[in-house]
């Protein structure tokens, strides 16, 4: 065995390491009234069949009075199947809403507030978190983590999308070059402009 294959071998390794895992970050400034309010943090991480989806979003803003809200959110999947999200939402430091699905062989669970809300029996393989990342080419609805439901999905314009709820709420979603640019965001506590940023 000479040196030149160790450091070929040891050079396959690591290629082999870095091709199944990956991560992506991105950033966002948080908008109200053109103002900028808050930021979020999302996280890609992919290894061999298992990717985590994260994202951290804080909002500080003044309705009356100070209101601070931040948003933790987290997918899990595996082989392009969802087996589990995680939300967590909180105002001025107090928790408003905690919400998760697990998988249980081919059955979804959503609980909200630790309370069993209802059962999905599909299969989920597009959630909102993932609008963060790619453009949702051939997507007709996402699976919303924070409410146990399906919303649909619609091309709008050129690299552009509608998301509606069941109730009618609408979020519009901005693509170039297959990534996000710009949202439009009905949360609920705080209605806000999402725009990409490079940190």
């Amino acid at each position: 065995m000479t040196i030149r294959f160790y450091i070929l071998t040891l050079l396959a390794i690591v290629m082999s390491f870095h091709l199944s895992a990956q991560k992506k970050i991105l950033y966002f400034n948080i908008l109200h009234n053109d103002k900028v309010i808050g930021t979020l943090k999302a996280i890609k991480d992919t290894n061999d069949e298992r990717t985590i989806y994260t994202d951290q979003t804080i909002i500080t803003t003044h309705i009356f009075t100070k209101i601070e809200v931040e948003y933790k959110y987290e997918a899990i999947y595996f082989n392009n199947d969802l087996i589990e999200s995680n939300v967590n939402i909180f105002l001025n430091g107090h928790q408003k809403t905690k919400t998760t699905t697990e998988k249980n062989n081919d059955i979804y669970t959503f609980y909200k507030n630790d309370a069993k809300e209802n059962e999905i029996d599909e299969t989920i393989q597009y959630s909102t978190i993932m609008l963060l990342f790619n453009e949702p080419k051939n997507i007709a609805k996402v699976y919303a983590e924070e409410h146990g439901v399906f919303h649909n999905l619609k091309k709008i314009g050129d690299q552009e999308y509608l998301k509606t709820s069941p109730e009618g709420k609408k979020n519009n979603y901005k693509y170039k070059n297959n990534s996000l640019l710009r949202a439009e965001i009905h949360a609920g506590i705080v209605n806000f402009t999402m725009v990409r940023t490079q940190k």
